[in-house]
């Protein structure tokens, strides 16, 4: 038996993860840098090629300190198992104690050994890029001694974490001496909730709770503290249940994985071997065996085919204009499921129907009698003892929500909807170190659903725009977790990702070369539209001419044409007209403003006389020239334009062009500070011109005023995004997918597996 210092464990984190970054999304270093230059041109180079780094959960794990003598060494390299940067420190010794350890009992024969692990026999090892050689063994074991405890294979235990950190937890799954007489043991680690992407929402999540996680790595043998108890239960056990069971430490019903930041359901386990007998005291509440002994079939995800529902509801909740949900019923028919729409909830129709009520209330003397106060407590489902103190004021004119159990049909803790999908701009992700979204994640798992979180680029799926948007699925635990779809199309970059979860950019992986469409750009979505003016009033005209590339000849077609249970409607096909196709018009001195703007690439108010650009490509006056004004009496080149972001930017009044792409759609058509200028018409993009690059059909009409359609347009998710989306949505409900996070969309899609699709794709390439 062999006498060392104890000291912290390596943790499998640190060398399994990705090179690409030294920092984790979901790690737990506090000197993680919380937001990533935008102009980062490694991630930049990610997107644009619709690749990432290595995904940091896959392949075999080994330790940093392979050569490294724990006997022998009198300094210790310590990790959190909840890091992914890799980052060590030294420490001047471990714990002030020795600490005894051995492995007792015969070897694992060699035959069986080399079996089981073959990769500690291989002299030559193959592995990729960003894995470490695994360490060679000269021998397996199945037990050890450490301090006096006898640890067997399968064994969960605490490992010895650094100074003023709880013990990390893991369980035990290979013993071996390496052929440098080193002891170690790999351990296959668990994730504490504030371990995971929920970090300071932890609080929300049972103390007992822990995720188990596919990451493995190599660790000295005298690293182990000491056993646990930790029961596998299945998911959303009753307190009852769980009341029921024998003593134990920890419990874990899910499982956690850094890349989208995955929280899902376990893997039907295997049958043991002889040779992987667990121990008794780490037990384990299976689901092959109910509480008293009786067997039971184990739950796995569902697998629904498509015969056993014909039509699945879709509640589309403070919704725009619908892009989301047409989107997703679009992508689920291509899948082959029927998703229908039973309710919209437009944001602005929900606070309408707030005043509404309110003033009904007033009108007939309610407010704050019996009456009120009954129904209000029956509509909302409140328990008798709840009560709700709030001291905070609301602005006049503005109404908070304080329930949402009326517009989701009950109490979303009670009616359980089997997944659920919702978006947010990146910010959520950005603000206080991604607060929000974490916040969002931890009530979805507190409450059993599994998650999963992904930023996804419009322009990936063929926009002439960037446009990233955070998303995040959830599914009750009898469901597959859907997936986020690949990429389809490569972009032009813009902007970049926040630096804490890039683990979660939907996109190849580094090493990965597919074969995308290539970028569209301006001229690809709109080239064919008629021409109109800064005073245009119709709401439908003919198209003027044909349709001239790829993207163009889809988005003309109608609904029946790219949903598989949309209905034909000969109606639609006579009456093929163009709508939305006018601009918001701009007042007189703007209007003379734009006029003056030259029809070139790059032209802007920096054009105008007047406007002399220095060396630092920062704006001043041009004191040559008398400044000129409009027949208003105001000036041409206005103060504001040139005082913008400092007089550096050249965004007022500036023409995009046809080569090029847009950042994101605005909900705001002025161009004062916005790039929003045709290219060759002195006016603003018009509505369905916005509308084309936020990738809706051209059968898509928008109501109401003018400068709300911009912003119903402008707030809206881009329908080639929702339709991927809604395509992994139709193939998680009939339970077509693997475990892996990512789903690789048919090619050509979505054209070839439209109705006409086969045509469609003829057209394309006759052209």
């Amino acid at each position: 038996m062999t006498s060392k210092k104890r000291r912290s464990s390596q943790s499998a984190k640190t060398t399994t993860q990705s090179k690409r970054t030294k920092t984790s999304p979901d790690d737990g270093s506090e000197d993680a840098p919380k937001i990533l230059d935008l102009q980062n041109e490694e991630i930049s180079s990610k997107i644009s090629n619709g690749s990432k780094g290595s995904d940091p959960s896959s392949g075999d794990a080994s330790a940093s300190k392979k050569k490294e003598s724990s006997s022998k060494t009198k300094r210790t390299r310590t990790t959190d198992p909840s890091s992914s940067n890799g980052a060590s420190v030294n420490k001047d010794e471990g714990l002030d104690r020795d600490v005894s350890c051995r492995f007792v009992g015969a070897t694992v024969p060699d035959e069986e050994a080399r079996r089981r692990w073959p990769h500690r026999y291989e002299k030559k090892q193959q592995r990729r890029n960003d894995q470490e050689e695994a360490l060679l063994a000269r021998a397996h074991y199945l037990e050890a001694e450490v301090d006096g405890i006898v640890y067997n294979l399968n064994d969960y235990v605490h490992v010895q974490a650094e100074d003023n950190k709880p013990n990390y937890i893991a369980r035990i799954v290979e013993f071996f001496e390496s052929i440098d007489n080193d002891l170690y043991f790999t351990a296959q680690w668990f994730y504490r909730a504030g371990d995971t992407v929920i970090k300071d929402h932890a609080n929300l999540i049972d103390v007992k709770r822990v995720f188990q996680s596919d990451i493995k790595d190599d660790n000295p043998l005298e690293c182990l503290v000491s056993k646990l108890s930790i029961v596998r239960l299945q998911p959303n056990i009753g307190e009852v249940e769980k009341a029921a069971l024998p003593s134990y430490d920890f419990f874990y019903d899910m499982k956690y994985g850094v890349p989208y930041s995955t929280i899902e359901n376990l893997q039907p386990e295997n049958t043991r071997t002889s040779l992987e007998s667990s121990s008794t005291i780490s037990s384990e509440a299976s689901c092959d065996m109910g509480l008293n002994g009786v067997k039971k079939e184990c739950q796995e995800s569902s697998v629904v085919s498509k015969n056993e529902k014909d039509e699945l509801s879709l509640l589309d909740l403070y919704s725009g204009c619908g892009a989301m949900s047409t989107g997703l019923c679009l992508g689920a028919s291509l899948s082959g499921v029927n998703l229908i729409t039973v309710r919209n909830e437009p944001a602005d129709e929900f606070l309408t129907l707030l005043k509404e009520w309110e003033r009904l209330c007033k009108e007939f003397s309610l407010l704050g009698t019996e009456t009120s106060k009954k129904r209000f407590t029956s509509t909302t489902c409140l328990d008798d003892n709840e009560t709700v103190e709030d001291d905070s004021k609301v602005p006049s004119g503005e109404f908070e929500v304080g329930s949402l159990v009326g517009i989701c049909f009950g109490d979303p803790n009670k009616t359980r909807k089997k997944r659920l999908h919702f978006k947010n701009v990146v910010d959520i992700l950005k603000f206080a170190g991604g607060f929000l979204g974490r916040y969002a994640l931890s009530r979805l798992v507190a409450i059993g659903y599994q998650t999963r979180l992904g930023m996804m680029v419009a322009g990936c799926y063929g926009l002439p725009q960037f446009r990233m948007r955070a998303f995040f699925w959830g599914a009750s635990t009898d469901m597959k977790l859907p997936q986020f779809p690949l990429p389809t199309h490569d972009v032009v970059v813009r902007g970049g990702i926040p630096n804490e979860f890039e683990h979660n950019a939907v996109a190849y992986e580094e090493n990965h070369r597919p074969n995308l469409e290539r970028a569209l750009l301006l001229g690809d979505a709109i080239s064919d539209l008629p021409p109109v003016t800064n005073d245009e009033t119709h709401d439908e005209m003919s198209y003027s001419m044909p349709a001239e590339t790829d993207f163009q000849k889809e988005i003309r077609l109608r609904k029946h044409e790219i949903c598989t249970f949309a209905p034909f409607d000969p109606k639609e096909v006579e009456s093929v007209m163009l709508h939305d196709h006018k601009p918001l018009q701009l007042n007189d001195d703007d209007y003379q403003r734009v006029c003056q703007i030259p029809k070139k690439k790059g032209a802007c108010f920096r054009d105008l006389p007047g406007v002399a650009v220095g060396q630092d490509n920062k704006v001043e006056w041009d004191e040559s020239i008398e400044r000129m004004y409009l027949p208003s009496g105001k000036p041409l080149v206005p103060n504001y334009a040139m005082s913008f972001i400092g007089g550096y930017s050249s965004k007022p009044f500036s023409r995009l062009w046809w080569d090029e792409t847009v950042p994101t759609v605005v909900t705001r058509a002025e161009p004062h500070n916005q790039k929003i200028m045709h290219p060759e018409q002195d006016r603003v993009l018009t509505v369905r011109e916005n509308a084309r690059l936020q990738g809706f059909p051209d059968y898509y009409k928008l109501l109401g005023p003018i400068k709300e359609r911009y912003i119903q347009v402008g707030n809206a998710v881009a329908v080639p995004v929702a339709r991927a989306l809604g395509y992994a949505l139709g193939m998680a409900w009939q339970g077509s997918i693997d475990d892996r996070p990512l789903l690789t969309l048919p090619p050509k899609f979505p054209c070839s597996l439209y109705p006409l699709g086969q045509a469609l794709l003829n057209d394309i390439n006759d052209a």
